[in-house]
């Protein structure tokens, strides 16, 4: 099952308060190529995402439709547990999780850094999207590629950059 996030794009869009043809202008495509994205037809690339955060001012978890989630409390003499969610899953929300992340690393990358990593991050952001490869896998393929590129490149993330990739390569626990 492909992953659909048009009406997030949209909303995304619609929340900045830009007209598609404002936004369309302001990431040199045209405004026919996002409305495509936001009625599902097409699916933009990693870097597009990247863009598309950068023009409306948008958070990454806001075009992949994360909802902002509501902490509560613990109750008097109760422990906070982390629940996790086991390596088969292909949960929405631990995919939207991850999608995020992506965007925000992909989006910070240098001209150097992203002339080597982004092929590796492109294809697991599509394994990501088409849904029919397990979570777990496409995160453990990711780090093997993206250690190995950066290891035969001799570059760095720096440490914004690094909490953005641990929160993907540690995507397998979810805090409720």
């Amino acid at each position: 099952m492909a992953f659909a996030m048009g009406k997030d794009l949209a909303a995304a869009r619609a929340a900045s308060g830009k007209s598609q043809e404002d936004t369309a202008l302001s990431l040199g495509i045209t405004p026919d190529t996002l409305n495509q994205w936001e009625n599902g037809q097409v699916v933009p690339t990693l870097r597009q995402l990247g863009q598309l955060s950068r023009v409306l001012g948008a958070a990454p978890q806001a075009l992949v439709g994360m909802k902002p989630k509501k902490k509560r409390l613990p109750l008097i003499g109760q422990r906070n547990q982390s629940k996790s969610v086991s390596w088969g899953a292909t949960s929405d929300e631990l995919r939207r999780q991850i999608l995020a992340n992506l965007i925000s690393l992909s989006a910070s990358l240098t001209a150097e850094q992203a002339a080597s990593l982004q092929p590796v991050l492109e294809q697991h952001y599509q394994l990501l999207i088409q849904g029919v490869t397990a979570v777990a896998y496409v995160v453990q393929t990711m780090s093997l590629g993206v250690s190995k590129t950066m290891r035969q490149a001799g570059i760095m993330f720096s440490p914004a950059q690094e909490a953005d990739y641990m929160a993907i390569v540690r995507a397998d626990y979810i805090r409720k």
